[in-house]
């Protein structure tokens, strides 16, 4: 994460904290045409149980979870449209799945694609964006995370964890 402390302006303020200030910048994406289990494979390897989703040009198209591995493999239809919450931006995906669990998914070699399983809704910020901006699209959207872009390309990640760090720091 890059550091949270600004610089002051030439009248000696602060300036104000932007996305790109207290993004994380390392993270991992997903192309729309993996398949499930090769998904499986890219949350192992990474340790985590989430990402979001690219098309063939870079650009953001949605995001996936360990929950919508579940959800499919469960029979449980229905795509999570742009109203609601998807599981991605409100529950934590740092935690780490082991191959067992993800066993139990029952994910099947096939040719459901990521494209076909992932959530549409996208929560995003554009990096030059106020931090109070970013603290506004988390209350308002009830989530806990939001995508850092540049145009349509994804360059981080914030989470409500990073805006207290930030907060703290410039105390």
């Amino acid at each position: 994460m890059k550091a949270a402390t600004a610089g002051r302006s030439g009248n000696g303020r602060r300036r104000e904290l932007r996305a790109r200030d207290v993004m994380t910048a390392d993270v991992v994406k997903v192309p729309a045409d993996l398949t499930v289990a090769e998904l499986a494979d890219v949350f192992m390897e990474n340790e985590i149980s989430g990402a979001p989703v690219v098309d063939e040009d870079g650009a953001l198209v949605g995001v996936v979870s360990v929950f919508d591995i579940a959800r499919q493999s469960s029979g449980e239809s229905g795509v999570v449209t742009e109203q609601g919450n998807p599981e991605f931006y409100v529950r934590g995906w740092e935690e780490n799945y082991t191959a067992e669990e993800f066993r139990r998914l029952r994910i099947q070699e096939g040719h459901l694609s990521v494209r076909e399983l992932m959530t549409p809704a996208i929560f995003k910020v554009e990096e030059d964006d106020p931090v109070s901006e970013v603290a506004r699209t988390l209350v308002d959207g009830h989530i806990h995370r939001v995508l850092v872009t540049r145009g349509h390309e994804v360059v981080g990640i914030i989470s409500s964890l990073d805006l207290l760090r930030a907060y703290l720091d410039r105390r």
